[in-house]
């Protein structure tokens, strides 16, 4: 497990700047839903839909892209 946690660090770590960007494109989504459901242009049920897509793709893809590393340091023997 100390192995595991240590390289979540450095892929966290790595991984910066992708993070950076989805976050940016889902705090950008909620900001134009938001903005459309103040003018009355959709229902308020979207807003939920349209949150909860990102926020349920952002940890799996954090996760995923934690065991990719790992394998690929495994099979490297860089662990």
């Amino acid at each position: 497990m100390k192995r595991f946690l240590k390289l979540l660090s450095k892929d966290l770590e790595a991984s910066r700047l992708p993070v950076f960007f989805l976050a940016s494109i889902t705090l950008a989504l909620m900001a134009f839903l938001r903005l459309r459901i103040a003018q009355g242009a959709w229902d308020p049920e979207v807003f939920v839909l349209g949150v909860i897509a990102p926020m349920t793709f952002f940890p799996l893809w954090l996760i995923w892209r934690s065991f990719q590393t790992l394998r690929v340091e495994w099979r490297e023997d860089t662990v």
